[in-house]
């Protein structure tokens, strides 16, 4: 698995990413000086997404992707990985997972490419292998957003509320599809489609207020210090009141396709389009306060070190610094062979280590040298559906008593299941397998046969 000790970092001219910000804002500051391939596993979708589970063991990796309409289901649709590479859980999905699946605390939802979603329950320890579906009223859902006990889902023109037992809360049917993520803040949840912004209360889907939008919209939608902030298709980004729905400001950007899932870091908010510009916008007043611009189109952007990191149209990752004194970095990826690889994911940020997926199925990480300052994960100002990683595990809500049979099945099905590949550097799995052979036997046909 690993590669040769060699190193990918190359430092691009500031003219190709040629930056300007106003002063940069002290949480986004930091610094690194280069990249160094650390490893590269196959056989994951060509789409794969890579999110971080932050449990009682340490930061994991969460990959899952969509595979072929003709392809049968196999394990390997969502897969739980340590952060060295090696396998811990490979679960499945019936027909494939797209987006990015909503993760925090006891609780992993994946919108399934054929409508509907999945609900894997998490352990302190792992996820369960017993997905349970909940059928879309359409095609289509949108990635579903966690808040506590509460998961929301969109799918077509319906927002619906479900609790973590999957019991229906509340389905609310709006005048246009939902086209765009879910945007939400402690009282209510903002959905988007062609023409209308709409805000209802979390706690019984009462419409709160409806505004008009110039046109459809083409990111998630964002909340930050009680403003919704939405990318429109023309290349407007509006600010819009959480409380009333009056619009606040209004910055245009040069029309451009935007990236589906904008990043919010601090006081801005920071989105990439298909012309390879890079910009960050304050929040609170649609300001620019930073740009740059490198080979298009590029990923949607993940953000930490002082730096955005995405994969361009060339099929590298940069690191495309805040600060104008420090340059840009760019690196390739291999597969365990050494042979390129186009990376193409947005990438995920854990513990100085960037990872991100590649052409034919392989997932890439590297080591982020002599790298200071907050990562994404968590950096202050996200909200509660952050893309791109779970919430730490001390803001994990208790459990439900519904989740309680999954706990006690952990000893006889997590660990055993997968990590034989990672027995050798897991100290407290290593017992599981040689222990206790006959017990996994009568549980873990249960869940494993179902997916077969």
């Amino acid at each position: 698995m690993k590669l040769p000790a060699w190193s990918t970092c190359l430092l691009a001219l500031l003219l190709a990413w040629p930056a300007r910000a106003a002063e940069v804002p002290a949480e986004l500051a930091g610094h690194v000086s280069g990249f160094e391939a650390a490893w590269s596993l196959s056989g994951f979708s060509e789409q794969a997404t890579v999110i971080g589970l932050d449990g009682d063991r340490g930061p994991e990796l969460l990959v899952g992707g969509p595979r072929g309409a003709a392809t049968a289901p196999r394990l390997g649709d969502l897969s739980l990985l340590s952060l060295d590479g090696y396998a811990r859980r490979r679960l499945t999905a019936q027909s494939g997972l797209v987006g990015l699946p909503a993760l925090v605390g006891g609780l992993a939802v994946g919108a399934e490419a054929a409508g509907g979603c999945t609900f894997w329950f998490l352990s302190r320890r792992g996820l369960e292998n017993t997905p349970r579906r909940w059928p879309a009223a359409e095609g289509g859902l949108v990635g579903p957003v966690i808040l506590g006990d509460l998961v929301l889902l969109s799918s077509g023109p319906r927002v619906e509320a479900i609790s973590r037992s999957l019991e229906a809360l509340w389905t609310v049917e709006l005048p246009v599809t939902v086209t765009v993520g879910l945007g939400v803040d402690t009282e209510r949840a903002f959905a988007a489609g062609a023409g209308r912004l709409t805000a209802l209360d979390l706690a019984t889907g009462d419409e709160a207020w409806a505004t008009e939008l110039p046109t459809v919209p083409s990111s998630d939608l964002l909340v930050s210090a009680g403003v919704v902030i939405a990318a429109l298709a023309d290349g407007t980004i509006h600010g819009y009141d959480a409380e009333t729905g009056d619009e606040v400001w209004v910055n245009q950007l040069a029309p451009a396709t935007l990236s589906p899932h904008p990043a919010l870091a601090g006081p801005w908010a920071i989105y990439s389009a298909s012309t390879g510009q890079l910009t960050a916008l304050d929040t609170a007043t649609g300001e620019i306060g930073w740009q740059a611009n490198g080979p298009g189109p590029l990923s949607s952007p993940t953000v930490g070190y002082g730096r955005v990191f995405v994969t361009t149209g060339d099929g590298r990752l940069a690191a495309v610094p805040f600060d104008a004194n420090q340059e840009t970095l760019l690196t390739e990826g291999r597969n365990a062979e050494g042979a390129l690889v186009s990376l193409v994911g947005e990438p995920c940020l854990i513990d100085g280590r960037v990872y991100v997926a590649g052409s034919g199925g392989v997932l890439c990480a590297f080591n982020l040298v002599e790298a200071t300052g907050a990562s994404d994960w968590p950096l202050p100002g996200g909200g509660p559906n952050r893309a791109g990683h779970s919430l730490p595990a001390e803001a994990w809500p208790e459990p439900a008593a519904e989740e309680e049979p999954a706990a006690e099945e952990e000893p006889a099905v997590e660990e055993p299941a997968v990590e034989e590949p990672a027995e050798p550097t897991e100290p407290v799995a290593e017992p599981e397998p040689v222990e206790p052979p006959a017990e996994p036997a009568p549980v873990e046909p249960a869940p494993v046969e179902p997916p077969a």
